[in-house]
């Protein structure tokens, strides 16, 4: 089970990750690395018509100048990457 969840360390939105090991009653275990860090947040995740998992989310997060981003990413078994 993976959860995506949009924090602002230093001021910075990004996009970071946690897995469990035991499902959704499990303890999640938080990913160092950010799954993007370049002033975006809020992702969903959804498959496109050619069955390629996507993720989309705000960005940049900069008041009037936010708009949809979609960047197409893999899952791990203990992360999300992006892969365009």
């Amino acid at each position: 089970l993976l959860l995506l969840w949009s924090p602002i360390p230093k001021g910075n939105y990004l996009i970071a990750s946690a897995y469990s090991e035991d499902g959704i009653k499990g303890k999640f275990i938080h990913n160092e690395k950010p799954v993007f860090e370049e002033h975006g947040g809020h992702a969903m995740l959804f498959k496109d018509f050619e069955n390629k998992l996507r993720m989309s989310f705000h960005w940049p997060e900069r008041n009037m100048d936010e708009r949809t981003r979609i960047l197409t990413v893999k899952e791990t078994e203990t992360a999300l990457e992006v892969t365009d």
